[in-house]
């Protein structure tokens, strides 16, 4: 319903190609994965084994349209336990209640490798990653995203795992 012009669609490219290159790579079973999909509500899909991948696409493909806000504690139960976690997250970067949860934000991913996908222009939300030591990543172009998320997860799977 949303079609080949919005950003979800190509998210989700991205997601489906960060799975069918960890699937080669021979990792995949070993991963354990959790989708956490922010607009008007923080949705977690929590964490699901390769067993129940089909979970995690289900979860995938009901995104969530309108204005964004992030709610930390969501992030906390699904993140404070598990690091050290790859944690990819993707925004324009206009979160509504940016300036009340960002310090929340930032303790729950210290210790992760966060990479801040930013698309579109650049963002108080993406300054403020790069100034916590994380990876930011400007997408000018939808269609580079894919390509940008599967390059993310190569070049950290290469670092953790020597591959």
């Amino acid at each position: 319903q949303w079609g080949d012009e919005c950003n979800y669609h190509f998210s989700l490219l991205g997601i489906w190609g960060v799975m069918k290159y960890l699937q080669g790579e021979g990792i995949s079973p070993y991963i354990n994965w959790d989708m956490i999909n922010f607009g008007d509500s923080t949705l977690a899909s929590g964490w699901k084994g390769h067993a129940r991948i089909n979970e995690l696409k289900k979860h995938a493909l009901s995104p969530q349209f309108g204005g964004t806000v992030l709610n930390p504690q969501v992030l906390e139960k699904e993140l404070g336990k598990k690091a050290p976690s790859l944690v990819m997250m993707l925004s324009d970067g206009i979160i509504g209640n940016w300036g009340s949860a960002k310090n929340d934000v930032r303790k729950v991913l210290e210790g992760h490798y966060v990479s801040f996908i930013q698309l579109g222009s650049d963002s108080v939300t993406g300054t403020d990653m790069k100034s916590w030591g994380h990876v930011v990543k400007p997408v000018r172009r939808k269609e580079d995203l894919t390509d940008l998320m599967i390059d993310v997860t190569k070049q950290k799977v290469r670092e953790i795992y020597g591959r």
